[in-house]
């Protein structure tokens, strides 16, 4: 399998735990990369299902002497009816990362950073993708590296959501710091 064919194209998938801007160690901690996991809804990407699957088969039979897939929990592929997590319900996640940045883009191809806000857990994105085989003292595994994200659309956040009240209505004015309403100018002076 060439490094071209190794390459996959997710194509408006939701992303989830999206580190795009800067490394994340996880909660065991190890070496930060850049990661994501992208949700690929078991109805809508049926057919971008199947190609993973078969890419991954055609991957492990070409690296693995005895031709055999790893473990489900050893698949950057994953069925996430078996995860717990009520968000990815209905849908296959794939896991990527990197060690380093991967391209970071809107719909026009202009590249975003973190301060745009605009890639958040639940928008829909494009995403590149490489897949690649782990046969070492460490286990036997399918990863996949992060190539790119592009950003597709909005899209109903996960985790919670962003409050959509504005300023105004959060709060009244303040126009006197130094008045007898609670307001000190420092108060551990």
């Amino acid at each position: 399998m060439s490094d071209q064919a190794q390459l996959i194209h997710l194509k408006n998938v939701r992303i989830s735990y999206p580190h795009l801007f800067t490394p994340y160690a996880g909660p065991a901690g190890g070496a930060a990369k850049y990661s994501a996991k992208f949700l690929l809804d078991k109805q809508k990407d049926a057919a971008l299902i199947v190609a993973v699957k078969n890419a991954i088969m055609a991957l492990a039979q070409e690296t693995f002497k005895d031709k055999k897939l790893p473990p489900a929990d050893k698949l950057c592929l994953r069925d996430g009816d078996q995860s717990g997590r009520t968000e990815e319900e209905g849908s296959w996640t794939f896991s990527a990362s990197e060690a380093s940045r991967p391209v970071v883009v809107d719909q026009r191809r202009s590249p975003l950073v973190a301060e745009d806000e605009k890639i958040y857990a639940g928008c829909y994105v494009n995403a590149t993708v490489r897949l690649w085989c782990q046969n070492n003292s460490y286990g036997r595994r399918i990863n996949a590296n992060l190539v790119g994200v592009q950003l597709v659309s909005d899209g109903p956040r996960l985790g919670g959501s962003r409050s959509n009240i504005s300023a105004e209505e959060m709060f009244s004015e303040v126009s006197d710091f130094n008045s007898d309403e609670g307001f000190e100018v420092d108060p551990f002076a």
